[in-house]
């Protein structure tokens, strides 16, 4: 029996949803979608940011939609976008607990100084801000190489080995 393919016919949203790999995935992290949310936002594309948030749930949708209303966190946040590797944890539905505490200008406070922070580390250099991956963040969580010579120490040979900035790329 000779047989032929079967021809499915979609409409155009669904091809568009398809072609480019919108589907819900179970991998889509809350920072991946917010990052793709606040992209998409910036390029005034409401459909394809509309798909991102869909993804989220209802809960999450809910603080999404808080914070970007809150200018002054989207602003802090967006800063942080650009060193990749803080955002390995990032979960929407944090900020749940934080809301009612009302205390912006101290999570605001916390956001700069992560800003500051790794600005600092990394010498404002962008490329290394991209770079730099979570497995960086974690090794150098909570270490304090300017007063603790083991941590100046660890710190060395972790560089030394390509362990940590292993992405960053050497200076010319």
């Amino acid at each position: 029996m000779d047989s032929k393919p079967t021809i499915l016919v979609i409409s155009d949203q669904a091809h568009y949803y398809l072609s480019n790999n919108n589907l819900q995935t179970i991998g889509d992290s809350d920072a991946e979608i917010y990052r793709r949310v606040v992209y998409f936002q910036s390029q005034n594309k409401l459909q394809e940011e509309a798909v991102w948030k869909a993804k989220l749930p209802v809960f999450k949708k809910k603080r999404l939609e808080q914070f970007l209303n809150k200018p002054q966190y989207a602003l802090a946040l967006n800063k942080l976008l650009a060193i990749t590797g803080l955002w390995k944890g990032f979960s929407l539905g944090h900020f749940n607990r934080l809301n009612p505490l009302r205390c912006e200008e101290e999570i605001l406070c916390y956001l700069t100084r992560i800003w500051r922070v790794w600005h600092y580390i990394l010498d404002g250099n962008t490329t290394a801000m991209n770079a730099t991956d979570a497995s960086t963040i974690e090794h150098l969580q909570g270490r304090c190489p300017g007063i603790s010579g083991s941590d100046a120490e660890l710190i060395k040979k972790l560089m030394e080995c390509g362990t940590i900035f292993s992405s960053v790329p050497s200076p010319s």
